[in-house]
């Protein structure tokens, strides 16, 4: 019964209906704003007009995306499901960061040279 009292006294003390002492202060009105239109100062707006786009300096990177690209174009890309250790799935990840591309276009690589070298 002692838990129900304390319950219930808590609850009416968050509860906004009832008369507290916080129910007495004037609560500020909220002002709808458009988002549509942003608000910005001339001083954010200038910071976001001459911000510049960093380029990606690893010429590696780019033409093995462009090797992995050329010989995905040829071919229609469908989805493949399978099960891999942790351990894999971890260098797979860290390769496809290293090398700027995705985690599919490593795995898809890994999977070429693989097939190239059984069928010798």
């Amino acid at each position: 019964m002692a838990n129900k009292d304390k319950l219930k006294e808590m609850l009416s003390k968050r509860n906004p209906l009832l008369t507290t002492p916080l129910a007495d202060i004037p609560r500020e009105a909220v002002k709808p704003v458009d988002l549509y239109k942003p608000n910005l100062t001339s001083k954010e707006a200038n910071l976001q007009t001459s911000k510049e786009v960093s380029k990606q300096s690893d010429k590696q990177a780019n033409t093995l995306t462009s090797e992995v690209e050329k010989k995905q174009a040829d071919k229609v890309i469908k989805k493949f499901a399978s099960y891999l250790t942790s351990d894999s799935i971890r260098a797979i990840k860290q390769i496809a960061l290293d090398t700027n591309r995705k985690s599919y276009e490593v795995l898809q690589e890994a999977v070429n040279l693989y097939l190239k070298e059984k069928r010798k």
